[in-house]
């Protein structure tokens, strides 16, 4: 079922579909050759990668193509991309990357984007490329946090967090240690103990998702111009806090007091106590659980009791 959902064209095919979008594209480049960036993932929604390369075999540019099943999926990311660039400003948007193109191909919505080198996959490179970049991310990411935080109204209370954290308590393929903590924010609301804030949020931000800028085009007064933060399609302006951090924070292995360090900025900037920090990540599995779209639930389910551990280990619960 999978398999038949997410087969990939040819080369060739999408060589001919592509043509005239990456003459536009890339005007500078004669023939560009077309290679796979990776391997599918085991999702339907999965959108075809391909990687860019110059006459002289050089990664250029990368093209993101929906699926059949979602056809308007990298569209909506780009859209909510350049939105969220636009709200955080110049220097904490400049990690987001603006399209040399967008369009339809074949029925599906397609981009193409700047190529930037993404983190090393041996063993001491990628623990290198961790230790370079995770302060960066970590304050790229507590600045966003800091910039965005707003509170939500009572409306906003009832839709945003509630009705959300009501259905991650009902959810019988939840961990049971999800389920209640669930509960427990949803009587920490009730009583008025937890005023919640929205803040941006990425949705899926793991080091596979940070790549490093193009040395040519980085401006050297932007902090946060070495690096770059890809997809997008689950991002809000109206997000919740802690679960990106958490996300990050399995991903490139941050220690305990830097951690903590980190909740306790991000419960500043939330304006909530260090106990509640499980309550906004609950709030964003919360949010993440209604929007699953092909995700397998037992997957989510088991990602999200490990996000709850992560943060009940940061403050000592």
């Amino acid at each position: 079922m999978f398999e038949a959902a997410t087969q990939r064209p040819g080369l060739d095919a999408l060589r001919d579909q592509l043509s005239g979008a990456l003459a536009e594209a890339l005007p500078d480049l004669d023939e560009p050759r077309l290679s796979y960036l990776c391997k599918p993932k085991a999702v339907a929604d999965d959108a075809t990668k391909l990687l860019v390369r110059d006459d002289l075999g050089y990664p250029v540019a990368v093209v993101l193509i929906s699926s059949a099943v979602e056809p308007g999926l990298v569209r909506r990311g780009i859209e909510r991309a350049q939105a969220i660039r636009e709200h955080l400003g110049a220097e904490l948007g400049g990690v987001i990357l603006t399209p040399y193109a967008t369009g339809m191909v074949g029925g599906k919505t397609y981009t193409v984007l700047p190529y930037c080198k993404p983190m090393g996959s041996g063993r001491i490179t990628k623990r290198a490329h961790r230790i370079m970049l995770r302060p960066l991310v970590l304050e790229w990411l507590a600045s966003v946090t800091e910039r965005t935080a707003r509170a939500a109204d009572y409306w906003e209370v009832e839709r945003g967090f509630l009705g959300p954290l009501e259905e991650l308590a009902g959810a019988a393929f939840m961990d049971p240690a999800v389920r209640s903590g669930a509960e427990e924010a949803i009587g920490r609301l009730r009583s008025g103990a937890w005023e919640p804030r929205f803040t941006v949020m990425h949705g899926d931000l793991w080091c596979g998702n940070i790549l490093f800028s193009n040395k040519r085009h980085r401006r050297r007064t932007d902090r946060f111009a070495r690096i770059v933060v890809i997809d997008w399609p689950g991002g809000l302006i109206d997000g919740y806090g802690m679960y990106d951090l958490v996300r990050l924070s399995r991903s490139m292995h941050i220690s305990g007091p830097v951690m903590r360090a980190q909740v306790g900025r991000q419960c500043r900037a939330l304006g909530c106590e260090p106990a509640d920090a499980r309550n906004h990540l609950l709030a964003g599995l919360a949010h993440l659980g209604q929007h699953l779209g092909h995700f397998p639930p037992e997957r989510f389910a088991k990602m999200a009791a490990g996000c709850l551990r992560t943060i009940d280990e940061t403050v000592g619960r």
